[in-house]
Formats: C-alpha cells, sequence, structure tokens
C-alpha cells in the first residue's frame, strides 16, 4: 500500500511539471509577442511623429509664399526635409517612404509615411518575420481668431473712396484727402477666403488692386506710410490709431513697440486707444526696431525680405505684427469713443529708417502667425495646426 501511494504522488508531480511547462511556454510566447508589438507600437509613433512634423513644415510655406498656389513646390520641399530628418527604429526615413500632397486650395499639406519589412524578434517563430508601419498626417493654415506679440499700431483696413481717388489707383496716396462717407459712395468690404461670399471685396489682401501699375499681387509687398494720428483730428493719409495694450502713455506705447505684449488679443474685442500725442515715441521705437536688423531690405523684384541677420526673415525685428480695422469707426472715434474693434492682424515690413515728424514706410505682408480658432476669425491672421 505505501509502494502504491509513493507511485501515485510522483506520478501527480510529473502531471504538475507538464502543465507548468505548458503555462510557461504560453507565458513567455506572450510576453514574446508583447515585446514585438511594443517595438512596433514604438515604430509606428515615430513614423507618426515624423509625419505631423512634416505636415506641419510643408503648411507653413502657406505663410510665407502668396498665392497659395505658388507655394506648392516649397510646401513639398519643407516637408520632406523634416520627414527625411526623422528615423524609424534607428534606421533614416528614406524618400520613398513619404508621400506629401499640397492642397493649396484649403491651405493644408497631406503627409503619408511608410515602412515596410520592419523584422520582428519573436513573431517569426509564428510565421511573422516582418510587419509594415505607417502613419498619415494633415496640417491646415486655418484662419485664428487671436494673436500675441501685437504691436500697439491699428491701420484702417482699405476701403474705396468713391470722390478723394482722384488718380482711380484704388490707393490713398500722399496727394489725397480720403474721408469715409458711405453716403457719399465709399464702401468697406472685409476680403474673405471665399470671393462668392463678399462681393468686390477691398481690404488688404483682396484683389481690388488688381491688376496694377506694379507688381504686387494681393497688395503683398505693396508700399504704405503710417503715422499717429491725433484723436481729436480729421485723419490725415498714412494714420494709424495707437493702442493701449499694457499701461499708458509714451514710455509705455515706446515699450510695447520694443517688448513683446504676451496678453492674448482678440479680434472684434474693446481695445482702448491712446489719448496721448505718441508720434515721437512711435518713431523712436521703431527706429530702434531697424537699427536690431539694419542689413536687412525688401527684393521687391522677388517681394522677399533678404540681407537679415535672422535665418528665418520672418523673425526679424522689422516684421511688425498689427492690426487691421473697419474704418467705419474712423466716425464713432472722432466722436470721442476711446475704443476700437479690430477684424484682422497682419505683418507689415520695416522699410525704411524712420524720421522724426515723417511718415514710417512699410511694406504690407501676410498672412500672419496668430492664435486661437473661434467664431470670429481674420483671414490675414492664420493658426498653424494638425487637422488630422
Amino acid at each position: 500500500m505505501i509502494q502504491l501511494l509513493r507511485r501515485f504522488q510522483r506520478d501527480e508531480r510529473g502531471a504538475t511539471l507538464g502543465v507548468v511547462a505548458v503555462f510557461m511556454a504560453g507565458t513567455l510566447g506572450t510576453m514574446a509577442l508583447a515585446i514585438d508589438l511594443g517595438m512596433l507600437t514604438h515604430a509606428r509613433l515615430q513614423a507618426q511623429n515624423a509625419a505631423d512634423a512634416a505636415a506641419l513644415a510643408g503648411a507653413s510655406a502657406y505663410l510665407d509664399i502668396i498665392p497659395a498656389a505658388a507655394a506648392t513646390s516649397e510646401a513639398e520641399r519643407r516637408a520632406l526635409e523634416i520627414a527625411l530628418g526623422n528615423n524609424i527604429r534607428g534606421v533614416t526615413i528614406d524618400s520613398a517612404e513619404v508621400t506629401v500632397q499640397p492642397v493649396p486650395a484649403e491651405f493644408k499639406v497631406y503627409v503619408h509615411v511608410r515602412r515596410d519589412d520592419i523584422p520582428t524578434w519573436f513573431a517569426r517563430l509564428l510565421g511573422f518575420a516582418t510587419s509594415d508601419v505607417s502613419a498619415d498626417a494633415t496640417a491646415q493654415l486655418s484662419p485664428a481668431s487671436s494673436g500675441r506679440c501685437l504691436r500697439p499700431f491699428a491701420v484702417p483696413d482699405m476701403w474705396n473712396d468713391a470722390n478723394e481717388d482722384t488718380n482711380g489707383n484704388r490707393i490713398w496716396d500722399s496727394t489725397e484727402r480720403w474721408t469715409y462717407n458711405p453716403a457719399d459712395g465709399d464702401f468697406y468690404r472685409k476680403w474673405q477666403d471665399n470671393p462668392t461670399a463678399v462681393p468686390t471685396p477691398t481690404g488688404y489682401g483682396s484683389e481690388w488692386r488688381n491688376p496694377a501699375p506694379d507688381s504686387y499681387t494681393n497688395d503683398f509687398g505693396r508700399p504704405f506710410r503710417m503715422r499717429a494720428q491725433d484723436l481729436r483730428g480729421a485723419p490725415t493719409d498714412a494714420f494709424f490709431y495707437p493702442l493701449r495694450l499694457r499701461g499708458s502713455g509714451r514710455v509705455d506705447f515706446k515699450r510695447n513697440i520694443l517688448e513683446c505684449v504676451t496678453t492674448e488679443v482678440h479680434l472684434h474685442d474693446d481695445i482702448p486707444l491712446e489719448t496721448d500725442d505718441v508720434g515721437v515715441s512711435a518713431t523712436e521705437g521703431l527706429m530702434l526696431r531697424y537699427m536690431d536688423d539694419p542689413s536687412a531690405y525688401w527684393n521687391a523684384s522677388t517681394n522677399t525680405i533678404e540681407g537679415s541677420a535672422f535665418t528665418d526673415p520672418l523673425q526679424s525685428p522689422r516684421v511688425v505684427f498689427f492690426a487691421l480695422f473697419d474704418p467705419n469707426q474712423i466716425s464713432t472715434v472722432r466722436a470721442g469713443q476711446n475704443t476700437i474693434q479690430l477684424n484682422d492682424f497682419a505683418y507689415f515690413f520695416l522699410d525704411a529708417m524712420p524720421a522724426f515728424g515723417e511718415p514710417v514706410r512699410a511694406r504690407f505682408m501676410y498672412y500672419a502667425s496668430g492664435a486661437g480658432v473661434g467664431s470670429s476669425t481674420g483671414t490675414l491672421v492664420r493658426v498653424l495646426q494638425l487637422v488630422n
């Protein structure tokens, strides 16, 4: 009887060892597949990061090149350059693994990254020696609703003046004294992306001044002048209203020209106007910005900034983020209203060293980089974002 019991115990231990062996094999197999799955997940994350960065870089071309259709090749170049600077599993991405498709009509760039035949470690034991990973990303330059680092300049958006535009070039020349008066047939329409939505838009960025006896398409690179406007007097040519963004008075106005006001400024909010005479402060502030990059200049044949000490010319202190407003508000400001609503943001390039007592000479640029996407958006200010 004792021998029979001992024999039964030996048989039970053998059965247990068999169960443990099967369990361990299953566990190790699951762990091995989990390692492969983790490796492939990481590889796909690397592909997604490359696609995201490439799409954003490609869509940034729409900020710099006007019109959007002309940015196609540059969008492709930027996207491909960024994609090829990434790697998957320690191996640099090859151009054959990247597809870039700009969609200029929608200010979008689509990027597809795919790597085939990534070797597995353990799944090959089950017949899966390799696997593929891919990722897609779409970036878009979307209309924005706000901006940061706004400088304290509010310029009236361009309107059609029925009487004072004596030479018919649709530009407010220094020899003309425009006065916005809808009763005289003057009208203003903000430029929109969809020209059928707003007929005959006159604002900056529109086709209202095309064709023109110059090389400025949709106002890009167009020279304009600006001087501080005394709120108590009738507007003169090239005027701007001074914004009170942080603090008040001439010292703070100059400081706001030189330093970034990080507060986010939203379109169509009531923004207070500076009531002091800030003409000298404006000149001094812009002179200092000019001297921070004095070698930069505007190449009129290519409509680009050249000679800048900054690798990205848009980072030059002479590129200034400013605001536009609906000229219908001019009469209310003259009536004593001390606030104004902004309806767009844009960039201008400080074209020459400002001189005391003279209007500032600048070049109109767009699109400007903004923030936020809300119900009230600009058409010249854009935010770069992933949409897929």
